[in-house]
C-alpha cells in the first residue's frame, strides 16, 4: 500500500468577461446549507444562455463573511444615499429629463471620512 499523496498547491489565474442579466437572490445563514457561519451573506445570480437546442445555466455565487459585513453595509448605505440624492434624474424619463439639477458627487476623501466615522461609532 502506497503512502497517501499530499495535494499540491499552485497559482491559478482565470480571466473571464461576461455581461449577463438574470435573477438575483440574497440569502443569509440558515437559509441555505452552503452558508456556513452566522452573519454570512450570499448573493447568487443565475442566467440561462440558449444556443440552438441546448440551454446552459450560469450561476455566480458571492459569499460575504459576517466579519466583513460592516464594510459591505457601509458601502450599501453610501450607494443608497447617493441614489436617493440623485433620484430626480435617475428616475426621469429619457425622452423628457426636465430636471437640470446637478448630479451629487462624493469625493474619495468624503468616503474615507464617512467610513472612518462609521468605524469610530461602532467600536
Amino acid at each position: 500500500m502506497s503512502a497517501p499523496r499530499m495535494h499540491p498547491s499552485g497559482m491559478i489565474e482565470v480571466v473571464s468577461n461576461a455581461r449577463l442579466e438574470g435573477k438575483l437572490e440574497i440569502f443569509s445563514y440558515g437559509q441555505r446549507d452552503d452558508i456556513p457561519n452566522p452573519g454570512d451573506l450570499m448573493i447568487i445570480t443565475t442566467n440561462w444562455i440558449k444556443e440552438n437546442a441546448r440551454v446552459q445555466e450560469i450561476e455566480f455565487k458571492l459569499r460575504i463573511r459576517g466579519r466583513d459585513m460592516d464594510i459591505f453595509c457601509q458601502a450599501a448605505k453610501e450607494a443608497l444615499m447617493l441614489w436617493n440624492d440623485n433620484r430626480h434624474w435617475l428616475q426621469a424619463p429619457i425622452s423628457n429629463p426636465g430636471d437640470t439639477r446637478a448630479m451629487t458627487k462624493i469625493r474619495s476623501t468624503d468616503q474615507a471620512a464617512a467610513i472612518k466615522g462609521f468605524y469610530d461609532q461602532n467600536r
